[in-house]
């Protein structure tokens, strides 16, 4: 018979923040730490894994700087492992981009202390995203460990299988008993534990995970060791690293099964707590926001300002993205916290707003060479400039929307001086022209008073009273990740028709029309194929008795449309753009709603604000789009998609947990067949339900009062420390930006279709006016990039980890390999394709100094670091 190695793996699983704020436990992890090092200190054969994120080791050494060298030396020598991830996040609900930043910043992290930890070590997130095995093979990793989210896809319960991302990239993954990390907590059980890890080893090697949550670690592991290997006189007993166990045990898992696909259904093994997608639903929205404004906008700035101009704000860059992570561990993220957490969360995610805001505008200043001090030392220089930005590398135009102010007075601030407020005349018909002299007329969509306050680096904010102009305007083309200046120029200029129809029950525009009826219902009309969607943004409530990690709907569903007659108030009758609303309150006096519907000549996207404030508790409200066709939803995911059937289960079949119905979505989901079909367009991530009534259900409010709950119909059993969490009846206002397009000719199943698409209505090209500008648009024409071949997607343009240089990032949603080039107007030095951890793997070749062509093959992730031909213009402006 074989005999049997089981490895010993000391370990602490510690949630940073969860029922207990983060200083709570910090106040925790630091003595826990020191045990640790006093630990690897008294016992050379002891090792102990920090719960795969180097957060704690930072934590640990903010309070305890003396140990940086203990911990060096135990990291350095392997016996204390860190990292890979910088934090513990929830794997689904975070952007692709940000589980990359994690890893990034986990192995810098690590680096520092001396190694990290080559296994994606991820115990206790709520399930897992389909590229997992593929960002694991971008970072040089080899191995992971999972629990939540992977049943007995094979019947039985195994420990390891070779799960294969859609790129094909593999992993060896060791998956968690259903006792989870904590099954060898308790070793004087020793009979029970053995026996069900035995029973679903695949090799002679046995791994026993010795730990819980927030536990220091064992005393006298030695011991503990010696006393196991006199009862297993015939095997071996060692303590191990989880590196170690996986090292041994690869030698022998050939035959470990294959798997593929995301992991969100552990059913029957272990709870899977799906129902945290729209608990805390509000502070998730902020969030995804913050996270598309950084990712999508600050970072390619950046990128661009220092391949132009020589700024460099990567510090600055990186401490907000090492913010914005700190928001993204799995229980806050998810909502499943202490109301005190979720509190806290809110100013973290301010924080990094605020960051962001600066860096952001920093970096839009050096590319168009704007000096604040020069425009207050010489006012005569100024013109209020629009700048235009397109943050997608393609070619685009058409219809934008954008904000500038009009002076209307001084907004003295101080001691009183004698000092007069200048007067100005505010708001006044005016025009915009183009570098070119090309003429634009505007349309204005909405005028108001506010404060605009300049601020400069040499001199005091500059606070006026300005008319605030919301506007629209045909845009001519711009380059992809191109810019353009428009100066304000008084006197009229009418937009001409683009066969925009609205009125107070109507819009309509080539593509579609948007019926309101007196009761409130609305019903989109796809004019290419005569198609009709009745009721399509119905809201619907019902109770839920849940917790934060499960509902517990009872079935009952209340209309919540207009109890009378709702009129419809125009807001804006075109030329250009189209947009009506309307207000109610419910019937029950529950909520109020504000919808506001808006519609643009040149595109079928029917764009939604909803405004509801939220009196009512234990409940969810959701949104209905019957969609009339379809078999599947196809919904956006981490670096790719999923395609996903309704869910229908025999409740008596899973007693400990139900399966939930809904399921989490990046960007977009969209159903249909045939020339019949509707796209849901979100900033970023969302809950939704595809049914098989073909309808979908967009999740707005969830409203639940306990942490956890033990009583019930859908699991059984705490799933974390009971406690009120009044917060989380998500009082107040809500504010749901959202958009509804009609599809056609099988688009529901195109991924690039519905990228662009949601490019165009969420990552618009971006309107920046600058009133004090003194800066030279001219300057901006040569810059620019953009990305060819089509199955494409773009991610991420940012500036290097190290060293000079930017990085460009797609990845491929074909099944097939692609060729694809990135030309770049400025002119380029090398290129180099990297992994996403920046580590080279092959230089390619430039042509013309502008074209560098790349394969990108199916299904995968294409990071390629690019470094200029020529220097950044001297004359830019300095860095903060």
């Amino acid at each position: 018979m074989t005999r049997l190695t089981f490895h010993l793996i000391l370990h602490t699983h510690w949630d940073r923040e969860w029922y207990l704020p983060r200083a709570g436990f910090q106040a925790r992890l630091v003595p826990a730490v020191g045990d640790v090092l006093d630990l690897l200190d008294a016992e050379p054969d002891a090792r102990f894994l920090l719960d795969g994120q180097t957060v704690l080791a930072e934590d640990a050494l903010d309070v305890q700087p003396d140990w940086i060298p203990r911990v060096t030396e135990a990291v350095t020598d392997h016996r204390l492992e860190v990292g890979p991830w910088y934090i513990l996040a929830d794997e689904i609900i975070p952007s692709g981009e940000s589980l990359v930043r994690n890893l990034l910043q986990g192995s810098r992290d690590a680096g520092a202390l001396g190694a990290r930890m080559n296994v994606l070590y991820s115990p206790d997130a709520f399930g897992h995203p389909a590229v997992f095995p593929s960002l694991a093979n971008q970072f040089g990793i080899g191995a992971g460990v999972a629990w939540r989210g992977l049943g007995r896809p094979t019947g039985i319960d195994r420990d390891l299988y070779r799960w294969l991302g859609p790129d094909g990239a593999e992993v060896l993954l060791y998956h968690l008993p259903a006792a989870g990390y904590e099954v060898g907590a308790d070793l004087r059980q020793w009979s029970n534990i053995r026996q069900q890890l035995v029973d679903r080893a695949g090799t002679s090697h046995v791994a026993v995970f010795v730990g819980a949550d927030h536990h220091a670690p064992v005393r006298d592991p030695a011991t503990i060791r010696d006393a196991i290997q006199a009862v297993e006189s015939g095997n071996f007993v060692r303590l191990s690293s989880l590196a170690e166990f996986f090292e041994a045990a690869r030698l022998e898992a050939d035959a470990a099964p294959a798997i593929t696909g995301e992991l969100r259904w552990s059913y029957g093994h272990t709870w899977t707590l799906q129902g945290t997608h729209a608990t805390r639903v509000r502070m998730k929205r902020r969030h995804t926001a913050i996270e598309l404004y950084v990712q999508r906008q600050v970072e390619p700035l950046v990128a661009l300002a220092a391949w132009h101009r020589g700024s460099d704000h990567r510090g600055l860059l990186r401490a907000a993205t090492r913010t914005l992570l700190q928001c993204q561990f799995h229980d806050a993220i998810c909502g499943c916290c202490n109301d005190l957490v979720a509190r806290e969360q809110e100013s973290r995610l301010t924080s990094v707003a605020a960051m962001a805001t600066e860096i952001g505008r920093s970096a839009i200043h050096a590319i168009t060479k704007h000096d604040s001090d020069v425009a207050r030392e010489q006012p005569a220089l100024v013109s209020p400039t629009l700048v235009l930005w397109n943050p997608v590398p393609r070619v685009r135009s058409g219809i934008v929307t954008a904000e500038v102010t009009c002076f209307r007075r001084d907004v003295l601030v101080g001691p009183p001086s004698g000092s007069q407020p200048q007067l100005g005349e505010g708001y006044g018909p005016f025009w915009l022209r183009g570098d070119s002299g090309e003429t634009i007329p505007v349309q204005i969509l909405s005028v108001r008073r506010g404060m605009e306050r300049l601020d400069a680096r040499r001199h005091y904010p500059d606070q006026d009273e300005v008319d605030v102009v919301r506007i629209a305007f045909d845009a001519n083309p711009i380059a992809g990740m191109g810019f353009n200046g428009l100066r304000m120029m008084p006197g009229k200029r009418a937009a001409a028709s683009r066969g925009l129809v609205v009125d107070h029950n109507r819009m309509e525009n080539q593509f579609v029309t948007v019926l309101l009826s007196a009761s409130g219902r609305i019903e989109l009309i796809d004019r290419r194929s005569g198609e009709r969607y009745v009721d399509v943004l119905a809201l619907v409530d019902e109770p839920d008795a849940g917790d934060t990690y499960t509902p517990w709907t009872l079935g009952r569903t209340t209309d919540c449309s207009p109890a009378a007659d709702v009129s419809a108030t125009i807001l804006a009758g075109g030329p250009l753009v189209g947009t009506l609303e309307q207000r109610w309150t419910a019937p029950s006096g529950a909520r109020s709603v504000r919808r506001v519907l808006m519609l643009h000549a040149d595109s079928p996207v029917l764009r939604v604000r909803l405004e509801i404030h939220n009196r009512a508790i234990d409940h969810r409200l959701r949104l209905r789009i019957p969609v009339g066709a379809g078999d599947v939803a196809t919904s956006g995911a981490a670096f790719g998609f999923e395609r996903r059937e309704s869910v229908a289960f025999v409740e008596a079949e899973f007693p400990a947990e139900h399966p939930v119905r809904t399921a989490p979505a990046h960007r977009y989901v969209a159903a249909g067949s045939g020339n019949r079909g509707l796209a849901l367009l979100c900033p970023g991530f969302f809950e939704y339900e595809w049914t098989k009534q073909h309808e979908l259900f967009l999740t707005l409010v969830r409203s639940v009062g306990e942490l956890s709950r033990s009583d019930l119909a859908t699991r059984l059993g705490h799933a974390g420390w009971p406690m009120p969490t009044p917060d989380a009846q998500e009082p107040g206002r809500h504010v749901v930006e959202l958009a509804l397009a009609p599809l056609g000719d099988e688009e529901a199943e195109d991924i690039v279709s519905l990228e662009q698409m949601w490019e165009e209505t969420h990552l618009p090209v971006q309107g920046m006016f600058a009133r004090d500008f003194v800066g030279d648009t001219t300057a901006l024409r040569t810059i620019g990039a953009e990305l060819h071949g089509s199955g494409l997607i773009f991610t991420s343009l940012k500036p290097a980890e190290n060293g000079p240089g930017i990085l460009f990032r797609c990845y491929n949603v074909e099944s097939a390999n692609i060729a694809g080039c990135w030309t770049i107007q400025s002119g380029i030095d090398s290129a180099t394709l990297v992994r996403a951890d920046e580590t080279p793997v092959a230089s390619l070749d430039v042509r013309d100094g502008t074209t560098v062509r790349f394969t990108a093959p199916a299904r995968s992730i294409v990071s390629i670091l690019i470094t200029a031909s020529c220097s950044p213009d001297p004359e830019s402006s300095p860095a903060p």
